[in-house]
């Protein structure tokens, strides 16, 4: 994951399952924001493919960034949250509030 230099913005790459399963969902998403401007959810700005030779696609997606506060002591946890359960735990002991926690560590906390 990659942040613009103003922390706007961020790149991330994603699987080819999660680019289906988004663009599956990107009417209802858009439906979503309309009704709900003030929503967290991420603004997703572009998906795209990269392909270079000799290397594996690469698929990137731009979505805005939901996390910027005026005051960082107010922020106490980060999820990325997938709905899986699988490889889905970050199990670090030095767990700060700007670390991203998974799935699994939203479930134990």
């Amino acid at each position: 994951m990659f942040f613009s230099h103003d922390r706007k913005f961020l790149v991330k790459t994603i699987s080819d399952s999660e680019l289906k399963f988004i663009q599956s969902i990107l009417p209802e998403i858009y439906t979503h924001l309309q009704a709900n401007p003030k929503s967290l959810l991420a603004r997703i700005y572009g998906i795209y493919n990269v392909n270079m030779p000799k290397y594996k696609q690469v698929n990137l997606i731009l979505m805005g960034n939901t996390l910027r506060f005026r005051d960082q002591d107010d922020l106490m946890r980060i999820y990325d949250l997938k709905g899986s359960r699988v490889a889905r735990f970050v199990g670090s002991k030095n767990i700060k509030p700007s670390t991203t926690l998974k799935d699994m560590d939203f479930f134990r906390n």
